[in-house]
Parts: structure tokens; sequence; C-alpha cells
């Protein structure tokens, strides 16, 4: 299957592009943080931009459920990159 379809209340499949890698997979919340981080690690500061492009893509697919998701991904990559880290830094 290209794109998502919901599974479970918080499961979907989907379609992870990362670079030249693609693969269905099936993801829950862990699974959009941990793709958020990849995306970060791939892309840097412009991972959201890729997320984005993955959403609106899905989107003109007429892939809701996907584009859901990776809007919830990109909420991620944004809430990560925000992070300030507590007390001294070594």
């Amino acid at each position: 299957m290209y794109g998502g379809k919901v599974v479970g209340a918080r499961r979907i499949t989907l379609r992870l592009e990362i670079g030249n890698c693609a693969e269905a997979t099936v993801m829950d919340e862990a699974d959009i943080w941990r793709s958020a981080k990849a995306l970060i690690d791939s892309y840097g500061d412009d991972a959201t931009i890729h997320a984005a492009m993955r959403a609106d893509k899905l989107l003109a697919q007429g892939d809701m459920d996907g584009a859901a998701v990776w809007r919830q991904v990109i909420t991620a990559i944004k809430e990560l990159q925000n992070m300030k880290p507590n007390g001294a830094v070594h």
C-alpha cells in the first residue's frame, strides 16, 4: 500500500521515505518520534521541509490519513528542534 490506512487508535500503515530508502511501516506515537529524529539526523534544519513535502504529496494523492501522520511528524520535529538541555552543558 502506498500512503496510510488507519488500523488502530494510534497505528497506521504508511510509506516512509528518507533519502532513497522507502519502506512500508506501521507507525504509532513512538514511531512518529523516531521518524522525526531520523529526518533531523538526515536533513538537519531542513527536516521540517522534507516532512511537509511528504505530507503535501500524500494530500495531493487524496491520502488524508497519511498526510495527517506526516503533520504529526512535523510537530514532533519542531518539538525536538526546540528542546533545550536542562542544567549545565558539559
